[in-house]
C-alpha cells in the first residue's frame, strides 16, 4: 500500500519538477537541461516500474484521504491505470531522449522541454485519477499544455 502510494504520488510529480526546473534554467545552460530532462523520464521510468510491482504485490487500490468524502481527489491504481502508466511513461522518455538530440542547440529548447514535461504529468494525472473531479481537472491541465505544445 505505501509502496503504490508513494509510486502514483511520484510519477506526475517528478514530470511536474522537471517542468519547474525547465523554466528556471538559463538558457544557455544546456547541459543541465539534458540532465534534468534524463533524470526526469528515468525516475519516471522507476516508478511505474514500482506501480507495478505494487499492483501485483497488493492488488488495486484507490490513494484518498481517509475520513473525507467520495468526491475529494484520489488516485486509483489498477491493471488499466499502471498500463497505461507504462506506456504513457515509455514513450515519454523515448520522445524525451530523441528531442534532447534534435533540439540541440534550439533557442526553445527549455521550453519545449517545461512544455514537454507538463503534458506528461497531466496525462499521467488523467490516467490514475480515482473520481470524476481529478479526471476533469487533469483533463483541463493536459489540453491547456498539449495546446501550447502543439503551438511550439
Amino acid at each position: 500500500m505505501v509502496l503504490s502510494t508513494i509510486a502514483a504520488l511520484f510519477i506526475p510529480a517528478c514530470w511536474i519538477l522537471a517542468s519547474a526546473a525547465c523554466r528556471r534554467l538559463a538558457s544557455s545552460n544546456l547541459q543541465r537541461l539534458n540532465r534534468i530532462t534524463n533524470v526526469a523520464s528515468l525516475m519516471a521510468l522507476a516508478s511505474a516500474t514500482a506501480a507495478v510491482v505494487a499492483l501485483v504485490t497488493s492488488g488495486p487500490t484507490t490513494i484518498a484521504v481517509a475520513g473525507l468524502p467520495s468526491w475529494v481527489p484520489s488516485l486509483r491504481i489498477d491493471a488499466v491505470s499502471v498500463t497505461m502508466v507504462a506506456i504513457v511513461t515509455i514513450v515519454g522518455v523515448v520522445v524525451v531522449r530523441y528531442s534532447l538530440a534534435y533540439l540541440a542547440g534550439d533557442e526553445g529548447q527549455r521550453r519545449f522541454f517545461a512544455y514537454l514535461s507538463e503534458t506528461l504529468a497531466a496525462v499521467l494525472l488523467l490516467v490514475l485519477a480515482g473520481n470524476l473531479l481529478v479526471f476533469l481537472a487533469a483533463w483541463v491541465l493536459m489540453s491547456l499544455s498539449l495546446h501550447r505544445l502543439l503551438e511550439f
